[in-house]
């Protein structure tokens, strides 16, 4: 299993490695040949985006443990950086593109300037083995790079995506599932169902990827075996 260990020390991530379970679809995080060796040109639908990194804020002790890094484990999906092992942490970041005020008024998508592939320059998520329908259950859906924007409000589709092209599982995705929240500057997710519903999501990591759910409760009854950190992602320039 892999897991966050929460530190004491702002920004430090501790990952231990284990087998992985069989109750979920196991992650295995490795580091690309080269940390900038892409930069996408996401074309955001407006222009007045703002660059930043998002930080992961432990929603247990409000403390910044991290970073989402500019990499993707083997199934396609992002994980966090590691200071301990990576000396120069910004350069591992993720620098997204984020429109605050549409954000602040409904979804929106966000875009990636150094995206691990210039093929999915967008941040966004695909269905879990459950499928795409979040709630009042334990499915989620995990944090991958999306080919395309979706449209917000709009249900998940076949989007190209970096984990159907790591596995090739096809899985129904989406981008456009961000809000911001600019007192907090929280970057929050919310899910909309194949029914059109939208559903209030939680982002947690565990295994070395994020995952995203509708009922954290369920989620650990269900993987009870899981070591999960629940986060939000916070807008940053710095």
């Amino acid at each position: 299993m892999i897991s966050f260990l929460r530190l004491t020390v702002a920004l430090a991530l501790t990952i231990a490695t284990t087998a992985a379970p069989s109750a979920i679809e196991p992650f295995v995080p490795h580091a690309p040949e080269n940390l900038n060796n892409a930069v996408a040109t996401a074309s955001l639908s407006t222009a007045a985006a703002s660059l930043g990194y998002l930080q992961c804020h432990s929603l247990a002790t409000g403390r910044i443990f991290g970073y989402v890094r500019n990499a993707y484990n083997s199934y396609g999906e992002y994980i966090g950086v590691n200071p301990s092992t990576i000396p120069s942490d910004v350069a591992a970041r993720l620098l997204v593109r984020v429109d605050l005020a549409a954000g602040g008024e409904g979804p929106v998508n966000v875009g990636v300037q150094n995206a691990p592939s210039r093929t999915y320059p967008f941040f966004g998520a695909v269905a879990g083995e459950n499928g795409p329908n979040l709630g009042n259950n334990h499915s989620y859906v995990f944090v991958v790079g999306t080919g395309d924007e979706s449209t917000p409000g709009s249900a998940p589709s076949l989007l190209s995506n970096s984990f159907t092209q790591a596995t090739g599982k096809r899985r129904k995705a989406a981008s456009a599932v961000w809000k911001f929240n600019a007192t907090s500057g929280e970057v929050k997710p919310t899910w909309i169902n194949e029914d059109g519903n939208a559903v209030d999501v939680t982002v947690g990591y565990l295994n070395g990827a994020f995952a995203m759910t509708g009922n954290t409760t369920a989620f650990e009854k269900y993987y009870d075996d899981e070591d999960v950190t629940w986060l939000k992602f916070v807008f940053s320039t710095n």
